[in-house]
């Protein structure tokens, strides 16, 4: 078969991949099918894993078996989960602390530009109104 893109003729190479099925059944709108696997491609290993306090395993086929029984909360370690909690609180309260600072320095300084400006038209009552805002900040 001889195909053509933008006027240039070629002539497809068709490689062959040696496929091997494992036996993977699906349907998909009311049709079976299997699933085949290029022959490259290694079996996947078996790993016991755990979602959601649900256990389940991998299987070399790639299906999932759904293990028995559930993970207890006293099977985990207890000390840590409060260590990292007081850890995330201690770091977000830090962060809280910073930003109310910075956000009072720059009030502080936009005061300051404010009160000069201020003097330099010679507004007296808006220099009162401003230096009694400022002294609520100190």
């Amino acid at each position: 078969m001889r195909l053509s893109y933008r006027g240039t003729e070629y002539e497809p190479e068709l490689s062959t991949v040696e496929t091997i099925d494992r036996g993977v059944m699906g349907q998909y709108r009311g049709q079976a099918y299997s699933v085949r696997y290029p022959r490259h491609i290694p079996a996947q290993p078996v790993h016991t894993l755990n979602y959601r306090s649900v256990t389940y395993a991998t299987m070399p086929d790639g299906s999932h078996m759904s293990v028995p029984g559930r993970l207890r909360t006293n099977d985990l370690p207890v000390r840590w989960a409060c260590d990292t909690a007081s850890i995330g609180s201690s770091f977000h309260r830090v962060q809280r602390d910073e930003m109310e600072n910075v956000h009072r320095q720059n009030i502080q300084r936009r005061l300051v530009q404010r009160i000069q400006a201020a003097k330099q038209r010679g507004d007296q009552q808006l220099l009162q109104q401003l230096e009694r805002e400022m002294n609520l900040f100190v």
